[in-house]
């Protein structure tokens, strides 16, 4: 279970290279991976 009730993000976010993450560039991640976490999750 999260420890947060809802979450909100802006319409532009940065990739860790500083650029906007785009669908079109290729460097975007599913909403989901953030709200549940990843492979390394426990």
């Amino acid at each position: 279970m999260a420890p947060y009730k809802s979450v909100l993000t802006h319409g532009f976010v940065l990739d860790e290279k500083g650029l906007k993450m785009s669908k079109s560039v290729g460097n975007v991640i599913d909403p989901a991976i953030v709200i549940d976490g990843g492979k390394n999750t426990k």
